[in-house]
């Protein structure tokens, strides 16, 4: 039996604790938790599940073996927002008693008993291995939003469960938390005389529900509208609108600045007259000028890509006299909850990360969203007093979507959690438990690309290099493109480009500031161009003066500075590196092309010899054009031969971040796979 005292202070509550429905559940969670292995806990959204669950386990001091309570969410933006939460209501520091641990941010010390994180670094530090590291060096795991089905949750469901049958760590206790009803999967997963199963109401007010009256060919133009209707016409309340992506964020944020200008100007020349009659755009009730108390639009946008800076302004609170309007993909569904909510507008659609199993293409659609995701999306605006929510689509259309959005593990390439699976000691991966088990073939093509980079052996056994790459927190080509730096001397080169790419959005992509960033293009390309910024920015004695005259995102950058510092010291601790060696600058910039292609030779494309403004990728042979933001875009005539970031796939297909690479090189550096015809 393992001691339970605790040789730290619980500290008094600085902050009160939010009358929340969870609250009057204190005693059954704390009760099923002791008494059974798994607990599947469905809390409807605004229930507070997800800051008094650990918080209930913790003062109650319901495990008896040590570890962290390790609660994990799909999105590092929860993470750390709901770990300030929880320390705030403590009365402790961020990285004391309650701590967060996200890729390339890990805020916790040897006193953190609860631990917030991305549970995609929870795998990660379960196939690191160790005690006191991952499920084993866990007391309780609580495996938070798991209704999204992240690729990460499904996995870490299954490495749980291989935990209990095996009773390694022994007295271990599971809880799976899901906004959803749908909890039959989870219990059925485990098994159900294994699991405690609790339902607790969430604290939802009345919520009209309306739509649109006939299909809306442009959405965009529709939330717009809605928008400023919605502004002009309802009592004080923020608006949140659900966006697809970051494009349509960007560009609903430039159109409501332009009519925010021009309602200013006309206030300015006219501040007796009141706006003029409108028909109501949903059941055509005449509603228009009827409050003036808000007069201005605040405009915050959240997206994954967004910088963490930014991200946390949409949580700050509306300044009298103005009516914040949060422009979110679905992010904003379940993982983060933003006060002073009143109106929803629902565009219905959602962009998806799909790989075609066959050709293992990844692409980014623009899908409907399911009914569960648009539910959740309702109960937003009913969170804190009743509230509104505008559909643009018509209603017969709700009951054509599917009922939830398939699991992401069903729909995405699995090269990484396949290396993470082997590194973790699975050698069947065909055996290991899932509730819902990926195609045959997107698992034997993550098979082929770890044997094309050396990561797996012809017995799909892990290789000395599969187990050092799988020690670096980067996708597997992205490690491989590192390891490859050792051979042409131009480590410090590669860290910095990949750095910059981890980061988020360190060079703007408005017209405007694409403008500002020419002193940074360099003629062979992004990756090159990524790398002259962020040299120059690092340089310069008034760094954040210097970016934003240059159109550069000065947090971003601080962040690529971090995430290299712990790329360099994952090279030094765990692949053994003494020295990082450079190859000397611009002018030996050729060495760092000839580094990215050898490392990402599977993302290589040929211009094609018919369309010359279109590429034809080697490995799946799909055609697409450089992406527009792309510096070789610009040129008359396109690279004859490219490697590239990403290829997506929207209404087009793109390459994204692009860099030109000779031709001959293929079959120099590459050999295997490219013939000298």
């Amino acid at each position: 039996m393992y001691s339970t005292e605790r040789p730290w202070k619980r500290p008094r509550p600085a902050i009160k604790t939010p009358d929340l429905p969870i609250l009057s559940y204190r005693e059954d969670i704390v009760k099923a938790v002791r008494q059974h292995r798994v607990v599947v806990l469905v809390g409807e959204t605004g229930s507070g599940k997800t800051t008094q669950v650990p918080r209930f386990l913790y003062e109650e001091n319901v495990s008896n073996r040590p570890g962290s309570i390790s609660i994990t969410q799909p999105r590092r933006i929860a993470a750390i927002s709901v770990a300030n939460r929880v320390a705030s209501e403590l009365g402790c520091e961020v990285g004391g008693l309650v701590g967060f641990h996200v890729r390339f941010s890990n805020c916790t010390s040897s006193e953190t008993r609860i631990k917030y994180m991305t549970d995609g670094m929870l795998v990660r530090e379960s196939a690191a291995g160790g005690l006191r590291s991952g499920i084993r060096g866990s007391s309780i795991v609580i495996l938070d939003e798991a209704h999204e089905r992240s690729i990460h949750t499904d996995v870490l469901l299954g490495l749980v469960k291989k935990a209990l049958d095996q009773d390694d760590p022994p007295g271990l206790r599971v809880v799976v938390m899901s906004a959803t009803i749908h909890a039959a999967p989870f219990v059925n997963f485990f098994g159900s005389k294994e699991v405690k199963l609790i339902q607790v109401p969430g604290r939802q007010h009345a919520v009209q529900v309306f739509y649109t009256p006939s299909p809306e060919p442009d959405v965009l133009e529709a939330a717009l509208v809605a928008v400023l209707q919605l502004h002009v016409s309802r009592p004080p309340g923020d608006v949140l609108v659900f966006l697809p992506g970051q494009d349509d964020i960007d560009n609903l944020h430039r159109l409501l600045e332009e009519k925010q200008e021009m309602l200013a100007k006309e206030r300015q020349e006219n501040p007796d007259k009141k706006v003029a009659q409108q028909g109501d755009f949903y059941n055509g009730v005449n509603l228009w000028p009827t409050f003036q108390q808000v007069q201005n639009l605040l405009i915050r946008p959240i997206y994954s890509s967004l910088p963490f800076d930014q991200q946390e302004l949409v949580f700050q609170q509306t300044p009298p006299g103005c009516r914040k309007i949060v422009l979110a993909t679905n992010i904003a569904e379940t993982s983060i909850t933003i006060s002073g909510i009143r109106y929803v507008i629902d565009t219905g659609l959602m962009k998806l990360k799909m790989s075609h199993p066959q050709t293992g293409v990844q692409m980014l659609r623009t899908v409907p969203t399911s009914q569960a995701s648009a539910l959740q999306r309702a109960g937003r605006a009913g969170r804190e007093a009743p509230g509104e929510v505008f559909r643009l689509y018509v209603e017969s259309e709700f009951d054509k979507l599917l009922a939830q959005t398939p699991a992401e593990i069903l729909r995405v390439d699995m090269a990484s959690v396949y290396m993470d699976l082997k590194a973790l000691g699975i050698s069947k991966i065909v055996d290991f438990p899932l509730v819902d088990r990926p195609p045959r073939e997107a698992l034997e093509k993550a098979a082929h690309f770890l044997c094309r980079i050396g990561a797996l052996d012809t017995k799909d056994e892990l290789t000395d290099l599969g187990r050092k790459l799988s020690m670096m927190p980067l996708d597997p080509l992205y490690a491989y493109c590192l390891n490859m730096s050792f051979e042409f001397d131009c480590t410090a080169e590669i860290l910095s480009i990949i750095a910059m790419l981890s980061a988020d959005a360190p060079i703007f992509a408005t017209s405007k500031q694409r403008a500002q960033t020419k002193a940074f293009e360099h003629e062979d390309g992004d990756h090159l161009s990524l790398l002259s910024a962020f040299n120059q920015w690092k340089k310069h004695q008034h760094q954040k003066v210097f970016a934003s005259q240059n159109g550069l995102n000065h947090a971003a950058l601080e962040k690529a500075v971090t995430i290299r510092k712990q790329l360099k010291d994952v090279l030094h601790q765990a692949w053994g590196a003494t020295q990082i060696s450079s190859c000397g600058g611009p002018k030996n910039w050729a060495t760092v092309r000839r580094c990215l292609l050898k490392g990402l030779f599977t993302q290589s494309a040929r211009r094609d010899e018919v369309n010359q403004n279109s590429y034809r990728t080697f490995l799946s042979r799909q055609e697409a054009k450089l992406h527009p933001t792309s510096v070789l875009h610009r040129r008359q005539l396109p690279p004859p031969c490219v490697i590239y970031n990403e290829l997506v796939i929207t209404a087009k297909s793109y390459l994204r971040v692009v860099t030109e690479v000779d031709p001959a090189w293929l079959p120099e550096l590459c050999p295997r796979f490219f013939c000298t015809s």
